[in-house]
């Protein structure tokens, strides 16, 4: 007798949030970092879904694949429509969505990755619970503006707090560096 099994089959799938940010340079540098990291995700063998802006949790499920050139194709088509929100509210609505999203896989295994501006009290509330599934790691963009720093460091103490691996970054970081320091120390680089 011969048992064939994929050895991929084992690997837990991802989702990679995106929070958009109303600012042009932030609104770039979200996206290369959500889209980088959701690639090498799928590099690595585990099926990844991209969510955020106005890209739907239905459409997102579709696309969940397993490594492949057309994985990878569709991961950054899902990218090149993606614009600045016309206002915070449509950007915390977003957020939510995907947000709400990610919190109904996370039970069932899913790793969540987020790439995130500072958090509001509702974010916050629908996100903090997926720490306590140990597979939950996020970025929060850090920098520029000096008033944004108490933000930052409530939302990395929150994410922390529920058991999230979290890293800050800013926007001129180097996103293989904040992804390698990520992944091995868990450390802040502005």
């Amino acid at each position: 007798m011969v048992v064939r099994s994929d050895e991929r089959a084992g690997r837990r799938p991802a989702i990679v949030i995106m929070d958009l940010p109303r600012d042009a340079e932030a609104i770039e540098w979200t996206i290369s970092a959500a889209a980088s990291i959701a690639l090498s995700v799928l590099d690595s063998g585990h099926p990844v879904r991209l969510l955020g802006g106005t890209i739907h949790p239905e459409a997102a499920r579709d696309e969940q694949r397993h490594s492949s050139a057309l994985a990878r194709a569709a991961l950054l088509n899902a990218t090149v429509d993606l614009k600045m929100p016309l206002s915070q509210t449509a950007a915390e609505r977003d957020l939510l969505r995907a947000s709400r999203e990610a919190a109904l896989a996370a039970p069932s295994g899913e790793v969540i990755i987020g790439v995130f501006e500072p958090l509001g009290k509702e974010a916050l509330d629908v996100l903090v619970p997926i720490g306590d599934c140990g597979r939950a790691w996020a970025i929060v963009r850090s920098g520029g503006d000096p008033s944004r720093t108490q933000a930052v460091n409530d939302t990395t103490k929150a994410l922390k707090r529920a058991g999230w691996r979290v890293t800050t970054a800013g926007i001129g970081s180097d996103l293989e560096q904040v992804w390698t320091t990520f992944l091995t120390a868990g450390g802040d680089i502005e």
